[in-house]
């Protein structure tokens, strides 16, 4: 069976609360593999790649997630962040 958006959505945030980053870029890049437009997801894959110091790949994370929704302003904070 495979799960739903809301489903691998709810467990990427549960991995990311229990501190378990590996399986949180897991399930991030499992949504994003059917919804490669998830600017939330994209971000929150950035996130995870910089806990384990994957800079060039949390950049690149980021830098889609300003692609996609250039409004929000954390995802620039993150991408300024994965920079430094």
């Amino acid at each position: 069976m495979t799960a739903s958006l809301p489903e691998l959505e709810r467990a990427a945030e549960a991995a990311e609360a229990r501190g378990d980053w590996g399986g949180a870029e897991g399930l991030w890049r499992r949504l994003l593999a059917v919804q490669p437009q998830h600017g939330a997801a994209w971000h929150r894959l950035g996130k995870a790649l910089a806990q384990r110091q994957a800079w060039g790949e949390a950049l690149g994370c980021q830098r889609q997630s300003c692609r996609l929704h250039p409004q929000l302003g954390w995802n620039w904070f993150a991408a300024a962040g994965a920079l430094e």
